[in-house]
């Protein structure tokens, strides 16, 4: 079966509102099995995206070839009369004014674009677009650009999708409507389009906060470094961090054991505090008595240093500590399930109420497989792609003729 691809269009503009993360989004995409076409007017976002993706051979950069035209009156007036023509019967709603009439003469005798660009040549089984800003408009040459790659998507009949970079409150009107499906970065920019009235299977809101990121206008220092490729789980993996203590290692076997009860693909971490025992330090500790239990429990399993904690506990899906830490209220501020795992110790008041406490390894066990389940079925940008083109495909009188 012939790997799905993709269309992404990014202008400069979008790309700096974004300080460039939304460029991740093919490489993502990418480690999800699409091969994907990036296409922009600059040079310089095509420069950055071919010195991020690196040898990434299945993302292809290219940059959008325009001529520039110089159109005459008539040609103007013609632009016009063909407008007039196939909206003659489109009304400003709730009045009877005809719609070509508040548009045609200033949108085409003045504004035409003096740029022109070839149609948009291959297949694609979907077409992103980081959707630009009715306030701080894209030049001339992106403007023609996410036109024709509008069109490319109606022409082949594949869905369009919106990627969200600027406030939701700056989205053009008639993009809203124009696009198969939106992504976005936050509830209220997801509420905003429902009012807007898109439909709420077209409406998606990732579930991990890293691809969210992707799709901000402000940037977050420690969202920024899970960028690295190493900390993104497969899809379909479960990540759990476990976090040492020097004294509660009886504890951490039950978590272990509950956590290698729990089926399906799954990537453990074992965080390291940097606290010694006597003279043993902590990885001796570790080698003798747990790392024996990881390897017959889970099998595969990865040991972090405290450096590296926070970046590993933002990347995971479950955290099991068996005594309160601070960073766990952090992750779980992130949408992170951080638990304290104690059977000897009776849940403690006043805790953040973010952070679950538990004393029962049959509870634990049960949280593990729930949030197993949750990342099954969880948003992704790949997902949306694969579900639209899937709709797509089980609507054929939907699609376009070339």
């Amino acid at each position: 079966m012939a790997e799905p691809r993709a269309l992404f269009v990014v202008g400069e503009r979008e790309a700096s509102a974004t300080s460039l993360r939304v460029l991740q989004v093919p490489a993502r995409l990418a480690r999800a099995g699409w091969r994907v076409d990036l296409l922009t007017e600059s040079e310089a976002v095509a420069a950055q995206a071919r010195e991020r993706y690196g040898e990434e051979p299945r993302v292809e950069v290219t940059v959008a070839r325009f001529d520039d035209r110089f159109w005459t009156m008539r040609q103007r007036d013609a632009f016009a009369k063909t407008f007039i023509r196939l909206y003659s019967d489109l009304v400003v709603p709730g009045t009877d004014m005809p719609f070509w009439k508040m548009v045609a003469f200033d949108d085409f005798l003045w504004h035409v674009s003096r740029y022109s660009m070839a149609r948009i040549e291959g297949t694609h089984d979907a077409v992103v677009l980081a959707a630009p800003s009715a306030y701080e408009r894209p030049r001339d040459q992106a403007d023609v650009m996410y036109t024709n790659a509008v069109y490319h998507a109606r022409r082949l009949g594949v869905p369009a999708i919106g990627l969200q970079v600027y406030p939701h409150t700056d989205l053009p009107a008639l993009l809203v409507q124009v696009l198969d499906e939106w992504v976005v970065g936050d509830e209220q920019a997801a509420a905003h389009l429902l009012e807007q009235g898109v439909g709420r299977e077209r409406v998606h809101l990732p579930a991990d906060p890293l691809e969210r990121h992707l799709l901000a206008s402000v940037g977050d220092p420690l969202l920024e470094r899970l960028l690295d490729p190493g900390l993104e789980a497969p899809d379909g993996t479960l990540t759990v961090s476990l976090i040492n203590h020097p004294s509660n290692r009886l504890q951490l076997r039950q978590a272990i054991e509950a956590v290698g009860r729990v089926p399906g693909e799954k990537r453990v971490f074992f965080c390291f505090v940097g606290l010694n025992v006597r003279e043993l330090t902590e990885e001796d500790v570790f080698e003798d008595l747990l790392a024996p239990a990881l390897r017959e429990r889970v099998g595969t399993y990865y040991t972090v240093g405290t450096q590296s904690m926070m970046p590993v506990l933002l990347a995971s899906d479950v955290i099991v500590s068996t005594n309160y830490l601070r960073p766990l209220a952090l992750a779980a501020r992130y949408g992170r399930c951080a638990v304290v795992f104690d059977p000897l110790r009776e849940p403690v008041a006043n805790l953040d109420e973010r952070v679950r406490q538990l004393t029962d390894a049959a509870e634990l066990e049960a949280l593990v497989r729930e949030a197993a389940s949750r990342r099954a079925g969880r948003c992704t940008l790949a997902r949306v792609l694969e579900r639209a083109r899937e709709r797509r495909t089980a609507h054929p009188a939907r699609r376009a003729r070339a």
